[in-house]
């Protein structure tokens, strides 16, 4: 969740991106557990702190992936894209390499 959404209980679309964001990195983890090693007491603290989840292999995250990601986990819910901004980056990637996401490795 959003850090607004654990501190202040507010869910946008906003926040919705957020979330869209962990579940792409659970998707590229092959359903790693978010934050591992911290207590999930801890997160929202961490989260206001800075810290994000760490980068999946580059072999099945690119460049514009991970670029993508962080956007989506901006500390400012303003600065996050929009899903329609979201699905541009996304068939653009499609487009110019068909073979951005390497399951295999």
């Amino acid at each position: 969740m959003a850090p607004e959404s654990i501190e202040d209980h507010i869910y946008t679309h906003k926040t919705d991106v957020w979330s869209f964001g962990v579940t792409c990195w659970e998707v590229f983890t092959c359903g790693a557990v978010p934050y591992p090693g911290l207590n999930p007491l801890n997160v929202p603290w961490e989260l206001k702190l800075g810290c994000r989840l760490e980068r999946p292999s580059s072999a099945v995250c690119s460049d514009e992936i991970w670029s993508m990601l962080l956007r989506c986990w901006s500390d400012d819910p303003k600065d996050r894209p929009n899903f329609p901004t979201l699905m541009e980056i996304l068939f653009s990637l499609l487009d110019s390499d068909p073979t951005y996401i390497n399951l295999i490795s």
